[in-house]
C-alpha cells in the first residue's frame, strides 16, 4: 500500500499541529515517531524543533520508509529507522514519543507502552497516542479491518486513562471529543 498510501490519506496540518502542541513538542525535542507510515508527522515536527532536534520515523514496513525518506530525506536531522517498536530494541532516549494513528496496530499494546516509558522516554518526556478524528470514526474504519489492527476499539478516553494508569503509566491529560483522540502519557522527572 505504500505507493499509493498519501493519495487515499488526508492529512489535516492545522490537526497535527494542534496534537503537537498538546504534546508540548519544543525547540531541541529528540522525537521518536513510531509507526510513521509516509512520514506524515515528519514536517510538522522538524518545523517545531528546527535543527536543534531529531526525529528517529520508525515502521516495520520497509516499503513505508522508502515513500518517507524520499519525501523528507533532504532533513539531516531525521533517520528513517526499519524496526519493530514491539520486538526491536531502539537504542536511544527521547523528549517526544508519538504513535499517531498508530495504536490499534499494536499486539501488546500496555507491554509496549510500558517498555516504550521505561526504556526510551527521558524524564519529563511525554508519549503521545493520538488520532485526528472522534474515537467513534476511528472505530468505524477500523470494525472491518483485514487482520492487521490488534487493539481494534477505541474505548472511552477516561476508561482508556484508567486502564492505562491501572497499569502504572501516569496519564497526563486525555481528550475524547468529535475531532481528536488524544492520550499524552508522561515520564516523571
Amino acid at each position: 500500500m505504500a505507493p499509493n498510501w498519501d493519495a487515499i490519506t488526508e492529512v489535516n496540518g492545522a490537526k497535527i499541529r494542534h496534537i503537537l502542541e498538546m504534546a508540548g513538542l519544543k525547540r531541541g525535542d529528540h522525537v521518536l515517531d513510531i509507526g510513521t507510515g509516509t512520514g506524515v508527522l515528519i514536517p510538522y515536527i522538524e518545523e517545531t524543533i528546527d535543527p536543534e532536534g531529531a526525529i528517529d520515523a520508525v515502521d516495520i514496513s520497509e516499503g513505508m520508509l522508502k515513500v518517507a525518506a524520499l519525501k523528507y530525506g533532504h532533513f539531516a536531522n531525521v533517520r528513517f529507522l526499519n524496526l519493530d517498536a514491539e520486538q526491536d530494541i531502539i537504542d536511544d532516549s527521547y523528549d517526544v514519543i508519538t504513535l499517531y494513528c498508530m495504536y490499534p496496530h499494536l499486539e501488546r499494546p500496555l507491554e509496549t507502552l510500558r517498555w516504550l516509558v521505561k526504556i526510551n522516554l527521558n524524564p519529563g518526556g511525554r508519549l503521545v497516542i493520538a488520532f485526528p478524528e472522534s474515537r467513534n470514526a476511528i472505530n468505524g474504519i477500523h470494525r472491518h479491518n483485514d487482520g492487521s489492527v490488534h487493539s481494534d476499539k477505541l474505548v472511552e478516553g477516561k476508561e482508556f486513562a484508567e486502564w492505562l494508569e491501572a497499569g502504572g503509566l501516569n496519564v497526563l491529560k486525555y481528550v475524547d471529543s468529535d475531532d481528536y483522540y488524544i492520550t499524552i502519557i508522561t515520564k516523571n522527572a
